[in-house]
């Protein structure tokens, strides 16, 4: 049976998803960064995130955005680069898979509104 998606839930799936996949790519793209570029840019993510986990709604994604600074941070430093990077590229893809599986959720519930 189609049940009918509510439409708060297909924009949910929608920011979930745009959120995920350029997220992810901006991660991956984040860990060649040298110490300095690295240590502004992992501290200016870590702020933001902090900020967002601030609201009750918006913790866990406030403390991935956190994460994801601390990680740009260390991954600028030459001795845990490699690790760092790893865990960058890794998150990386998880964060786009997410974004997919979103994606798919969404153009589904669209597809139960027809």
């Amino acid at each position: 049976m189609n049940d009918i998606v509510p439409r708060k839930s297909i924009t949910s799936y929608a920011t979930q998803a745009a959120g995920g996949i350029i997220g992810g790519i901006i991660l991956m793209s984040l860990r060649d960064l040298r110490f300095l570029p690295a240590l502004i840019v992992g501290a200016i993510i870590g702020l933001a995130g902090y900020g967002i986990s601030r609201s009750r709604d918006d913790r866990t994604v406030g403390l991935i955005i956190g994460g994801a600074g601390i990680l740009t941070i260390f991954a600028g430093i030459p001795i845990l680069g490699g690790l760092a990077g790893f865990l960058m590229v890794v998150s990386g893809i998880g964060l786009i898979a997410s974004g997919a599986v979103s994606l798919f959720r969404f153009f589904k519930g669209l597809r139960s509104r027809q």
